[in-house]
């Protein structure tokens, strides 16, 4: 089915190259035709032709404009079913030209809005110096103008909303590659691009203000899973290096550079967890805009369970350090402290799978709040539920908290089985959100599901989910292993 799909966008890919193929030529004719009008100095001009070029011509952009903006779509469409294939190498490419397009596609969308803008705002000042009624001839004109203006506004906004998106989809392929440096970049462009989308959008005129407000969040969800994932990379490669100054001489590191090694760890945490924050403002600030959609608040919850584990791993390595600090030095430079109390740091720890819960948190549970039957808030709570056992367990040695959690996460899990095999609707028709997707994310999840089922308990009903995974290929025996 993906390779149909790219087959047939690159199709259409190759008919939008076509059309703009032939806007070129003509350009091109037309400046020929005009450097041998200069030449002919005898000649009288024809109006009409001349007239009939120009008419010619302004069809022309005009389908040229529509062809590449068709062109940047089906590019990154295309760069879509890579990127869900996780064939990120060949998306790379694709999504680069569909920003360059993209691009293009939002200067000229720009140009056109400034002009109109520039036309209007001059007629309607001739018309209020002669004092013209609302009858006259360039009242009638304002009309006009104010109509091709308000259409090239709304061009514009919809350009700047495509190259934001695509320029979100192009990080997600940098990062995917490691290239953590390239991603921020240019989600920082895709930053800049929503912004001046949103200062554009006006949602009493129609606008979407909402969706557009939406997409922004979830691009902020991605960068700050990213960083997250860079702050990983960091503490895995302090740690690597502090384990080779035990063992290695020659690779020693003074106690100085350890710790101010450390600290740009932690400050990495630390920028992962205020991104994650940022997202979810944005999306709760999406989720005023559609009171009655829960898919603002479900994306919002992503971003809560992205805070929560950039909080758990940013503890698991100030715990290593000062460990290792402890054992290793004696009376050196003093170490940083971030440690905290049990029961501190557990309640830090669940405040975000908390709130995200929570039916007034603006998250999973305000979703469920909308939608009883939401399929990915039910998951979500029940990835919180068990996420909280887990920390009881690691962080409280509290085992009886845990098994609470435990047996609330999998009873969720357990009712979003039933509402996939039903269809979400009952009546075996998926409905939005009532699907896990794409054959790997329903293995992942049923797989999810039986890791729950494990931990409260339910070893009999883990085991035959487990065998389900099996057979559908989403495993061996040996790669589910260590996991229980």
């Amino acid at each position: 089915a993906s390779r149909a799909a790219v087959a047939l966008y690159n199709q259409s890919v190759e008919v939008f190259e076509g059309v703009l193929a032939m806007r070129e030529q003509y350009v091109s004719e037309q400046k020929a035709n005009a450097a041998a009008a200069k030449r002919d100095f005898g000649k009288r001009p024809d109006t009409h032709n001349h007239n009939q070029t120009a008419q010619q011509a302004l069809v022309s952009l005009d389908v040229a404009t529509v062809a590449r903006a068709s062109l940047a779509n089906a590019l990154a469409a295309i760069g879509d079913v890579f990127v869900c294939n996780e064939a990120h190498e060949h998306a790379l490419p694709v999504l680069t030209r569909a920003v360059t397009t993209y691009e293009r596609v939002a200067n000229e969308a720009k140009r056109r809005a400034e002009n109109a803008t520039t036309a209007h705002d001059r007629v309607v000042a001739e018309n209020a110096a002669r004092q013209i009624g609302r009858h006259g001839a360039l009242a009638q004109s304002v009309a006009t103008l104010a109509q091709r203006r308000a259409r090239c506004s709304a061009a514009l906004l919809d350009a700047l909303w495509n190259l934001a998106d695509a320029r979100g989809k192009l990080a997600e392929c940098h990062a995917a590659r490691g290239a953590f440096d390239d991603a921020e970049t240019i989600r920082a462009d895709a930053f800049a691009a929503f912004e001046h989308a949103v200062s554009h959008a006006d949602s009493a005129a129609g606008d979407d203000l909402g969706g557009l407000v939406f997409d922004f969040g979830c691009v902020k969800v991605a960068h700050a899973q990213t960083v997250l994932e860079r702050a990983r990379v960091l503490a895995t490669q302090w740690r690597s290096r502090d384990a080779a100054n035990i063992n290695n001489a020659n690779a020693a590191w003074s106690l100085a550079e350890r710790d101010a090694a450390a600290t740009t760890v932690v400050d990495a945490f630390e920028r992962a967890e205020a991104a994650a924050v940022a997202a979810f403002e944005k999306l709760a600030r999406a989720a005023e805009f559609s009171p009655g959609d829960a898919t603002p608040h479900v994306a919002a919850g992503e971003a809560m369970q992205t805070r929560a584990e950039v909080m758990r791993r940013k503890h698991e390595f100030v715990m290593f350090l000062e460990g290792s600090s402890r054992s290793r030095s004696e009376g050196g430079t003093d170490v940083p402290s971030w440690s905290r109390s049990i029961e501190e740091t557990v309640a830090s720890l669940v405040a975000p799978l908390n709130a995200a819960i929570d039916p007034a948190g603006g998250a999973f549970g305000a979703a469920l709040r909308v939608d009883s039957k939401c399929f990915d808030a039910l998951v979500g709570v029940a990835e919180c539920r068990v996420e909280m056992g887990k920390v009881f367990v690691a962080e409280g040695n509290d085992s009886l908290s845990a098994h609470k959690e435990f047996k609330e996460g999998w009873t969720l899990y357990r009712a979003a089985l039933e509402l996939a095999g039903a269809g979400g609707a009952g009546n075996g028709a998926h409905v939005a959100g009532s699907d896990p997707g794409l054959p790997r994310d329903r293995l992942s999840f049923a797989y999810a599901a039986a890791c729950a089922a494990h931990l409260a308990g339910e070893s009999e009903t883990c085991g035959e989910i487990l065998q389900n995974v099996l057979k559908c290929g989403g495993g061996t025996p040996s790669a589910l292993a260590p996991d229980g």
